[in-house]
């Protein structure tokens, strides 16, 4: 008898909540197809509205448009390659003898005239040999003018005497030249009109003729060597043009 009446509790329980749900379940839907009625009500006052606004207002289909004059003009397409600036007149220059470096007259980035002096070499040791001589060649010179006139105006002497004068004057002007030849080879000078790219020794260093002293460039005959992929080969020519930009100098030509 306890039994069943705690089954019909149950039972009656389990109605109670099943009731309350379908309760809730059918107020939310309610409440929507009322939203859904009221949406669908406002749309379609919307599209009234819009159908009246276009009647009355004659600009309401009209755009916002820009005019820009419009002329005809080349299309250029580029690519971009990296080059290198070469010159044909960028040499080193070697001294032509030994010794220290006695002075250099210019700086790196200097502009230079053709036979302009670079650098000197000491030659104190050749101008003192110069000086030698040439005193030993006034008294030659002296000797030989001597001779020449006992011998050829007087007939006195002997010819043998006359010609060894005369041998000793003309070795002593081949030396002479030939030191004067040696000193000049002590000042470095500019072959051609350019720019002192590079100094590669400093003041009081030794120079040798396998040691280069200054890089020289001639800025006025330069050009350009650059590497092109072979896709591009059928679309360049003679005569194409290009822009050249040198990033360090700011400049595009």
């Amino acid at each position: 008898m306890k039994k069943a009446i705690y089954t019909l509790l149950s039972l009656s329980i389990l109605a109670a909540c099943q009731t309350e749900d379908v309760s809730e379940l059918g107020k939310l839907r309610s409440e929507r197809d009322s939203l859904n009625t009221v949406q669908e009500e406002i749309l379609t006052r919307l599209k009234e509205i819009e159908g009246k606004l276009a009647l009355v207002d004659s600009n309401s289909n009209l755009h916002n448009v820009t005019v820009v004059s419009v002329n005809p003009q080349p299309f250029a397409h580029y690519f971009k390659v990296y080059g290198q600036v070469e010159s044909n007149k960028s040499i080193n220059l070697y001294a032509e003898s030994s010794g220290q470096i006695k002075n250099i007259f210019v700086k790196r980035g200097q502009n230079v005239a053709k036979g302009q002096l670079l650098a000197e070499i000491d030659g104190a040791i050749l101008i003192q040999n110069i000086e030698e001589v040439k005193t030993n060649l006034e008294l030659v010179n002296e000797l030989y003018k001597k001779q020449s006139k006992l011998w050829l105006e007087d007939k006195i002497g002997s010819e043998v005497q006359y010609l060894q004068a005369k041998n000793n004057k003309e070795s002593l002007e081949r030396r002479l030249e030939t030191l004067r030849a040696q000193l000049a080879m002590t000042k470095v000078r500019a072959p051609f009109n350019g720019v002192i790219d590079d100094i590669f020794p400093k003041d009081g260093e030794m120079a040798s003729p396998q040691m280069p002293m200054f890089r020289l460039v001639n800025l006025s005959e330069v050009y350009l060597t650059s590497s092109v992929s072979e896709a591009y080969i059928g679309k360049i020519a003679v005569g194409t043009p290009a822009k050249v930009t040198f990033k360090s100098l700011n400049k595009t030509v």
